[in-house]
């Protein structure tokens, strides 16, 4: 009975030994492992051999099905992490366009609203998520409003270009281009509007600026030929008074009609010299000024032009405010301005005169063509005047443009301004308010240099004008030619003329001796006046010339017509005027004083 009940109780252990390792510790293993998998624990497994039994087949049907949920697990976040990176990418795409992008459900209600849009309409993205684009803007007016809006929303495209456009909340306005296209998901199905603005508002500016300065070219084109055209008839009519004052002598009773004769033609004379300011085409001795130093030299002078009703007040720039202009056309710009501020307050106010080192970026340039970025000297005059609406202002620069009473002014004050300004390299802006003032920014660029200094005029005793040498004149305006003729004769000179190029080659091949001087028209027809000087003094390099124009030397020189050393008159002159320049080339050659 003991071997028995011993061997019965060895068989039991030993089937619970069998029990645990067979098939107890799988089962718990196996229980364990699925606790950790319904935990979120993909990567948990039984860590069972994969045996054929039946415990076995299990704990491998299991790995199997954990592997594959954390495979398809991993595969899901991978995918949701390459939509994140696209959904980012399309994003910043969205918010990196220079163009407004707006997306809008059928609703009605905006989406979607990217950087640039806030840029063009002044309204932030929470300011208009969730609301109507037909109470925030004018670009849907523009293309026929809620209608063509569900046009788009049914499945068609509107195109509008260069339209105006309004935000009323910022108080924006411009122009812009416009695309509008039916917004689809992925099935094809639409699920709202896109549209792209693309902002014009920059190019319309400058594309104004454009014909504004291609009209002002052609003005000033128009002006500088009648100019030219008109010197040639002030040298006769100047030149002939001076004469007639000469012949009449100082006590004869027709004195005062000769000198009067004079007067006139000295008024037009500075006519003509304010349209050639404004066409660029003067004389431009450009030199390195202070512009305080000029401001500064005209305030008194401007003081007693202004009168007592009206205050005028200096606000100078304590930095450097050196320029390279001429000194004497920066006055007359000053002066032009100030006569225009009082002018425009007849019952008196004040006149400010302001000067600033300026920094000019790319910002600011970009709506002026003519300036590039940089240092400048701003110089403001600001009245508070009248002040002028917006199509007065779209004109102030134009020749003979003018809101004054009949004889009060000639119109070219201003465009005197702008062509003296654009002359010397600058820019002018003009800011006005009916019933406030107007104030003119003129920008001229800054340089380093110190301010040019005079040199005293050497001494010595004043040559006298009159002279014995040849001179061969050549000028196709009979009447000027004649007048400059009877003064070299008067003077003593031996002159020869000829009414053309041609001409003067053939008196010069038959002409025995040779001449001492050349005066000759720079523009005549067939051949021009240096091409003449340059055959005529290859074949007698002793010729000194002497060019003369009713366009300014400037303005022949940039058109190539005209070495910058030549020797240069300009019409208009005085008789006295020509006699003194004709001396001071001939006595160039033998170092005589002048």
């Amino acid at each position: 009975i003991a071997v028995l009940v011993f061997v019965t109780l060895l068989a039991v252990f030993l089937a619970w030994l069998g029990g645990e390792a067979l098939i107890l510790r799988p089962v718990r293993s196996l229980a364990a492992a699925a606790d950790r998998l319904r935990g979120g624990d993909l990567r948990a497994r039984t860590g069972l051999e994969h045996g054929s039994g039946e415990i076995g087949r299990l704990g491998l049907a299991f790995d199997e099905m954990a592997e594959a949920l954390e495979t398809r697990d991993r595969e899901r976040r991978e995918a949701e992490e390459r939509m994140r990176e696209e959904r980012e990418f399309s994003t910043r795409l969205i918010e990196s366009s220079m163009d407004g992008i707006v997306a809008i459900d059928h609703q009605y209600r905006i989406t979607v609203w990217n950087a640039a849009m806030e840029r063009i309409t002044g309204l932030s993205r929470d300011q208009v998520l969730g609301r109507s684009p037909l109470e925030l803007f004018t670009f849907f007016e523009e293309i026929g409003g809620e209608s063509r809006l569900q046009d788009v929303l049914a499945g068609n495209t509107v195109v509008a270009k260069d339209r105006p456009f309004f935000i009323p909340e910022t108080d924006r306005k411009g122009h812009a281009d416009s695309h509008y296209s039916p917004l689809r998901d992925e099935a094809g199905a639409i699920v709202g509007a896109l549209a792209i603005i693309h902002e014009t508002t920059q190019r319309k500016k400058l594309e104004e600026q454009f014909r504004q300065a291609q009209k002002m070219e052609s003005v000033g084109r128009l002006a500088g030929g009648v100019a030219h055209d008109f010197n040639n008839l002030l040298t006769a009519i100047l030149g002939y008074a001076d004469l007639l004052r000469m012949r009449l002598g100082p006590d004869h009773p027709a004195q005062h009609d000769a000198e009067e004769i004079r007067r006139a033609g000295e008024r037009a004379e500075q006519l003509t010299r304010q349209l050639l300011a404004f066409s660029r085409h003067q004389t431009f001795a450009a030199k390195v000024v202070d512009l305080n130093h000029l401001i500064a030299e005209t305030e008194r002078m401007l003081r007693r032009m202004i009168g007592e009703d009206v205050q005028l007040s200096t606000s100078l720039s304590a930095g450097h405010t050196t320029v390279r202009a001429d000194p004497g056309q920066i006055h007359q710009v000053i002066m032009n301005l100030v006569v225009n501020a009082r002018d425009a307050m007849p019952d008196g106010g004040m006149v400010t005169i302001e000067t600033q080192d300026v920094v000019l970026g790319e910002d600011f340039v970009r709506d002026r063509v003519d300036l590039r970025p940089g240092e400048y000297v701003l110089m403001a005059i600001t009245d508070t005047g009248h002040g002028m609406d917006a199509e007065t202002l779209s004109r102030i620069f134009e020749p003979f443009f003018t809101t004054k009473d009949v004889g009060r002014g000639t119109g070219l004050g201003l465009s005197t301004v702008y062509g003296i300004v654009k002359q010397s390299g600058g820019h002018v802006d003009v800011y006005s308010e009916v019933g406030i003032g107007t104030t003119f920014k003129i920008y001229l660029p800054r340089v380093a240099e110190s301010p040019t200094v005079e040199a005293a005029s050497p001494g010595g005793a004043v040559r006298t004008r009159a002279g014995t040498e040849r001179v061969l004149l050549v000028e196709d305006e009979d009447l000027v030619r004649s007048v400059i003729r009877e003064a070299l004769s008067r003077a003593g000179y031996q002159v020869t003329e000829a009414a053309n190029a041609r001409d003067a080659i053939d008196i010069a091949s038959r002409d025995g001796r040779p001449f001492d001087l050349l005066i000759t028209d720079v523009v005549m027809p067939q051949t021009t006046g240096p091409d003449l000087a340059a055959r005529l003094v290859d074949r007698d390099p002793n010729l000194d010339v002497l060019f003369m124009s009713g366009y300014m030397e400037r303005a022949i020189v940039l058109h190539g017509v005209l070495k910058s050393s030549a020797t240069f008159i300009a019409k208009p002159f005085s008789p006295e005027d020509l006699l003194k320049k004709v001396r001071e080339v001939l006595d160039r050659r033998t170092g005589a004083p002048t």
